[in-house]
């Protein structure tokens, strides 16, 4: 009687060292990224691909690794290997770059840029833009693209400061 439950005992430490050195082994795969092969080249072209698409839309990192069916830290490893960046700079590039072309569309206010893009508001559209560009998105409209780094004769800055004037003058008409 002493002796009965011995069989469960053991059963229940063999079942609780099984699966502890499967959590072991699960947590060092899950550090240790497989080799960068082609799989991860697929899974860049993959990510570009869909960040050309949905850049508009969505700026999370999680959001494109949910999408991979990986995860955002082996996204980041998988862009830093081949862009020698990490997924959210490869994220927010894609957005300057949209956000540019939309900028230089005629036809389309920073108000709809913001609103297409999905920011919460035109001010932190903004921010977003003039902390990564250098210039805000009215200045950069003006400037026809250009930023302060490529304004460097006094006729560009006139010309600049023309096209302020004139942006100023259209606000107050409105």
């Amino acid at each position: 009687e002493q002796y009965a439950y011995n069989d469960k005992i053991i059963t229940s430490l063999f079942t609780a060292c099984f699966y502890m050195l499967v959590s072991i082994v699960d947590s060092y795969t899950q550090e240790q990224p497989a080799e960068l092969g082609s799989r991860s080249r697929e899974l860049l072209q993959q990510f570009t691909l869909m960040l050309g698409q949905e850049c508009g839309s969505e700026r999370s990192v999680e959001y494109y690794a949910r999408r991979l069916n990986i995860t955002p830290k082996y996204l980041s490893i998988i862009c830093r290997k081949y862009m020698n960046r990490n997924a959210s700079k490869v994220i927010d590039e894609a957005v300057v770059r949209k956000a540019k072309q939309m900028l230089m569309q005629p036809g389309l206010s920073i108000a709809e840029v913001s609103e297409q893009l999905n920011f919460v508001s035109q001010s932190f559209f903004g921010k977003y833009f003039k902390q990564r560009v250098g210039v805000s998105p009215s200045r950069y409209k003006i400037w026809n693209g250009r930023t302060d780094e490529h304004i460097d004769n006094a006729t560009d800055i006139m010309d600049a400061i023309v096209g302020e004037q004139q942006l100023e003058q259209q606000d107050n008409q409105q």
